[in-house]
């Protein structure tokens, strides 16, 4: 294998993250109300039922799609890939609690949380670098390819 001579990144940044959903008008609710997510592009509403939501640090693009399988890891689906960053993981959960949203906390600082189309939406409030509990001590072999 052939390696990079630049210290130049070859990525620049995470750019978008495509999520199915099954219902785009519940996913909006959740995500731009409730979450407060922006719509940066809605052009593909009503064509291919997609629809980008941005915030700081990226965008997500909200693919509606009748069947497909929830975003979740684990044996019950009650971990997730994606993590976004909250000012006050507390004040967000509860906040969500009373708004009927499924709410799982794994410390004061994080936990899970599932959208209406059954997605597991990973919140915390650690600062950039600082590892959920549910990530250190993992233990088990990895596997190399």
């Amino acid at each position: 294998m052939q390696t990079r001579e630049s210290s130049e990144p070859l990525v620049l940044d995470m750019g978008q993250i495509v999520l199915r959903v099954r219902d785009l008008g519940q996913a909006l609710t959740f995500y731009r109300d409730l979450l407060g997510f922006r719509v940066s592009d809605d052009s593909h509403a009503e064509c291919c039922q997609r629809v980008k939501i941005s915030t700081g640090g990226g965008e997500i693009v909200l693919f509606e799609q009748e069947d497909f399988t929830p975003l979740g890891l684990g044996p019950q689906g009650l971990e997730t890939p994606l993590r976004l960053r909250v000012q006050d993981f507390a004040k967000a959960a509860s906040f969500l609690e009373l708004q009927g949203v499924r709410v799982t906390r794994e410390d004061e600082h994080g936990g899970t949380v599932w959208d209406p189309s059954g997605n597991a939406i990973g919140l915390d409030d650690r600062p950039p670098g600082e590892e959920p509990r549910s990530h250190r001590g993992t233990g088990g072999a990895r596997r190399r390819r």
